[in-house]
């Protein structure tokens, strides 16, 4: 079962009553909306499951051209591997040495749960590189922006 991690406890109503949230709910702007539900940004961190470094790499090119492909339909934002140290180059050619422990990215969509759905063909949750078990889905806020 796919486990979808809980809202952050910095949620502006976590702290309140029930009988309060209630009646927040209730005055609040966004609950006499009757349209859509609006899509928002959602940072997804997403680590690696153990030891699948090799298998990792040998997924990677069916993987790349899925998240191109998101990137260009404006569902991603942005997306990349998050590493255990920096990883450096000393010369031309010369490969890295990196020591991946998953992903990160920005997604564009209207729930939490809709996010599983929309990533679970790709390549590395197929395969089983990523471990959706312990994955964090994160209500996220891009402040500023550069062209």
């Amino acid at each position: 079962m796919i486990r979808i991690p809980p809202r952050p406890l910095t949620c502006p109503l976590a702290g309140l009553k029930s009988g309060h949230r209630r009646a927040f709910a209730q005055v609040s702007p966004a609950s006499t909306n009757t349209s859509q539900p609006k899509t928002q940004e959602w940072l997804v961190i997403i680590p690696d499951k153990a030891d699948v470094l090799a298998h990792r790499i040998k997924v990677r090119p069916s993987h790349s051209p899925n998240f191109v492909r998101l990137h260009k339909e404006g569902y991603v934002s942005w997306a990349g591997p998050v590493f255990r140290e920096a990883c450096i180059r000393t010369t031309p050619g010369e490969k890295e040495d990196r020591k991946f422990m998953g992903s990160v990215m920005i997604v564009n969509d209207t729930s939490r749960e809709n996010i599983y759905d929309k990533l679970k063909s790709d390549p590395f949750i197929v395969e089983g590189i990523w471990d959706w078990e312990k994955a964090e889905v994160l209500a996220f806020r891009t402040v500023e922006r550069t062209p």
